[in-house]
């Protein structure tokens, strides 16, 4: 219930732009409010006890690496992120999110979702020095 309320509160911006602008007319409001009902089936497909060992798991990396910098050991601390990086990119759970972002991409167009990791991105930056 939590997660229709806050799509339906991330509605809200978009039909009042869609009001403002004409941009949409009805039959494009109804479709992107299937949409979202797609997206929040899709959300509660997954497994909060999961996510939340995701987020312990990535804050307990986070300090690891933190630790790593702080001693001058960048090269360690680089490749530990890049690892993470590859196991979170691989995580069932996380996949799993990757596709309900996609489906809530389609349904609102107009706002910036953001990028699905690629390492090549990250290649000429460096961990610590962000």
């Amino acid at each position: 219930m939590k997660t229709f309320i806050a799509f339906c509160l991330l509605l809200l911006p978009v039909a009042v732009f869609a009001q403002k602008f004409g941009g949409m007319n009805q039959g494009d409001m109804q479709n992107m409010m299937q949409a979202m009902q797609e997206v929040q089936k899709c959300m509660a497909g997954i497994d909060e006890a999961k996510l939340n060992e995701l987020k312990n798991s990535s804050e307990q990396t986070k300090q690891e690496i933190d630790t790593l910098c702080a001693q001058g050991e960048r090269d360690k601390a680089q490749q530990q992120a890049m690892a993470f990086a590859r196991k979170m990119a691989s995580d069932p759970t996380i996949q799993q999110m990757r596709k309900c972002g996609e489906l809530a991409k389609g349904a609102m167009p107009m706002t910036g979702m953001a990028d699905i990791y690629d390492e090549k991105d990250y290649s000429s930056r460096h961990v610590c020095d962000n």
